[in-house]
């Protein structure tokens, strides 16, 4: 069984899911997502993965906790842009103004 480790899953529709799909769901996954919004999507994308591990949890060179900004769309899970760089959202046409913050 072959093991996948997928940093920053964000809604799980990507090539990572069609090898898994592939693979006939012969893998064992580890998927991390910061976006709290975004578990409940990749939960239901590897519902027929048996093998899995899904973290609602953020990598960092850091110990401890961070903030995480979102763009004010996050809830619908779907948001590939969200950092723990509140200049990133912006840079991407995200007024500050609408940008949430999860602590």
């Amino acid at each position: 069984m072959k093991t996948i480790v997928q940093i920053g899953t964000a809604n799980a529709e990507d090539n990572v899911l069609d090898y898994i799909k592939e693979q006939k769901f012969d893998v064992f996954g580890i998927f991390i997502e910061p976006n709290p919004y975004s578990i409940a999507h990749v939960q239901k994308q590897y519902k027929d993965l048996k093998a899995k591990v899904i973290s609602n949890i953020a990598i960092s060179n850091k110990d401890g906790s961070i903030d995480f900004y979102l763009p004010c769309d996050f809830q619908n899970g779907n948001s590939q842009i969200a950092s723990v760089n509140l200049d990133h959202l912006v840079e991407h046409g995200n007024p500050v103004s609408s940008i949430y913050r999860v602590t």
